[in-house]
């Protein structure tokens, strides 16, 4: 835990092999998660480790509401949070923490006060502005139940689509 370049690569790989639905539910239950949270805590100075912590919390709750409830009742809300605000000009970091927000609340909403009362909502809006965030900041507002201005970028009015 004290070598924070072991712990990187620990989480970066955790995360690569998270993108197996079995494979997410094996992480939560083998007690993966308070270990990603303990890490980020340890090195929170260390943007790649806050980047790979934040995507690996990302790519575990993926559609998986039970996951996502475990890594909530670890305190994940606190730390996401904490890691936004040492990191505010990372675009790495800022990326996979709105990207973990989304999707800890994206089905299952009754977190989103938790990431309100944290401070999430300041935050993502100053990350929206930094390069490839705009997007997953967007979304994560969306997913928080903010006001987000989402922009259309195609209608169909002048060019309809039309079937042959």
């Amino acid at each position: 835990m004290s070598n924070q370049l072991m712990m990187k690569q620990i989480i970066s790989m955790t995360k690569a092999i998270a993108g197996n639905d079995n494979v997410k539910v094996a992480i939560v239950s083998v007690g993966g998660v308070p270990l990603i949270l303990q890490a980020l805590q340890t090195h929170i100075r260390v943007a790649q480790v806050g980047e790979a912590g934040c995507s690996a919390l990302a790519a575990i709750s993926l559609r998986n509401p039970k996951n996502a409830n475990a890594i909530m009742s670890c305190g994940a809300a606190e730390i996401i949070v904490q890691v936004m605000s040492v990191h505010p000009q990372k675009p790495g970091v800022q990326k996979a923490a709105c990207m973990a927000v989304r999707n800890l609340v994206a089905r299952s909403r009754e977190y989103c006060q938790c990431f309100i009362e944290a401070g999430a909502e300041t935050l993502i809006r100053q990350a929206m502005p930094l390069p490839d965030c705009s997007d997953l900041a967007k979304a994560a507002l969306r997913d928080l139940e903010c006001q987000v201005e989402l922009k259309e970028l195609w209608k169909g009015e002048k060019n309809p689509l039309t079937i042959p």
